[in-house]
């Protein structure tokens, strides 16, 4: 057992994901970027997961600059017309990562992985980012913390191999199936996500990353499901999914009032826009009525489990192994530097290919590093 981890053993059992381009059917979303399921919500059961130890240092990214830049990009008052008290209540999501064999084994693969133990490192750094991309809630007078409740390798497939056609599965025999391995196994958690290496289908859409159900936070089954990419764009679509289960509807629907391309619009390719990791007021305020509607059911004011720090995902993994892990070995990236390299990871290769997202603390200039967007 390695500290940080815990194996779990997996029969057979079904589950479903999804997502999709623009559709909500029973409170599932689906998503072309993103989407979100429900799941069990915070139940203290058991405690058979090991909780993640807090690190040390990260490598340059301390927790006092990490705060500092928090206020710098996002600040830290509440939107016109909000009400303030003195300072926003500190709500805390515990998740429970659940990572299926084959994405494990595939990620391992990765350029620049080549281990479990490099996986794991990965994995706490993909949910570091997430948790920073939460921090833009803060500009609306509402702060919600992710943490990290365990992360769990399964020693199968959760889905059945009869489910899966070439390397397809509909999203909602995924769900079932993960749910159905949830049941069999006593963890602790608030929210559980499963990162698969499966394509996702259903719904009638071919391209979702995600699937989940809108207000699912604290209630049964608080679960996700997400396409592992092994790049820096995981991070969007696993903030997407947890901003579904807090309450959040999509951004770029008809009757919506935040048309920007924020976290929860669909369809927005790789740092298309300014907003690509900052979430609207519209979804500030859906999560603000969500978790006021939970009243004494509300599982999010309280957390046995140390805050995230970890080293940013560019001091992982270095500009030609993200190119690779996207498109191959025969790819380089493209040597830009400063804002500009920030702003898009752009691939050379023989083929035309989509700039993709850098990542951040991705080295842009001597002693400077990119953060959301810029190289400081």
């Amino acid at each position: 057992m390695i500290d940080g981890l815990k194996d779990a053993q997996s029969g057979n059992q079904d589950q479903e994901e999804e997502t999709g381009t623009d559709r909500k059917q029973d409170g599932w979303m689906t998503s072309g970027e993103q989407q979100v399921h429900s799941g069990r919500g915070r139940h203290k059961i058991g405690g058979n997961g090991r909780h993640l130890q807090r690190a040390t240092s990260c490598s340059g990214w301390t927790k006092p600059l990490m705060a500092a830049m928090w206020l710098t990009a996002f600040g830290a008052g509440a939107d016109d017309g909000d009400d303030i008290d003195e300072a926003p209540v500190h709500h805390i999501l515990d998740v429970l990562a659940v990572v299926d064999k084959p994405m494990l084994d595939y990620w391992i693969e990765a350029p620049g992985a080549g281990s479990r133990e490099k996986v794991i490192e990965e994995i706490k750094s993909l949910f570091f980012e997430i948790n920073f991309v939460f921090q833009s809630l803060r500009e609306f007078n509402l702060n919600v913390e992710i943490r990290l409740e365990d992360i769990v390798f399964p020693n199968s497939s959760i889905v059945p191999v009869v489910k899966v056609e070439n390397n397809v599965v509909d999203s909602i025999t995924a769900g079932m199936s993960f749910a159905r391995y949830l049941n069999q196994h006593r963890y602790t958690y608030d929210h559980a996500m499963y990162i698969t290496k499966y394509d996702l289908h259903g719904y009638g859409v071919k391209d979702t990353k995600g699937v989940g159900k809108v207000n699912s936070a604290c209630k049964n089954f608080s679960i996700s499901r997400i396409e592992g990419r092994r790049d820096y764009n995981t991070v969007r679509i696993a903030a997407h999914e947890l901003g579904h289960c807090l309450g959040a509807n999509h951004d770029n629907v008809k009757d919506s009032k935040c048309k920007g391309k924020y976290i929860m619009s669909t369809g927005v390719k790789p740092a298309g826009d300014p907003k690509f990791w900052y979430f609207s007021k519209c979804t500030a305020t859906a999560i603000k009525k969500y978790i006021k509607s939970l009243g004494k059911n509300n599982c999010l004011e309280r957390s046995n489990n140390p805050s995230i720090i970890s080293k940013r995902m560019g001091e992982l993994v270095d500009k030609d192994d993200m190119c690779r892990r996207l498109y191959g070995s025969k790819v380089s990236p493209f040597y830009a530097s400063g804002d500009k390299l920030c702003y898009k990871l752009r691939c050379l290769s023989q083929q035309p290919v989509e700039p993709c997202v850098t990542p951040e603390g991705v080295k842009c200039a001597q002693n400077k590093k990119c953060f959301m967007g810029h190289c400081v």
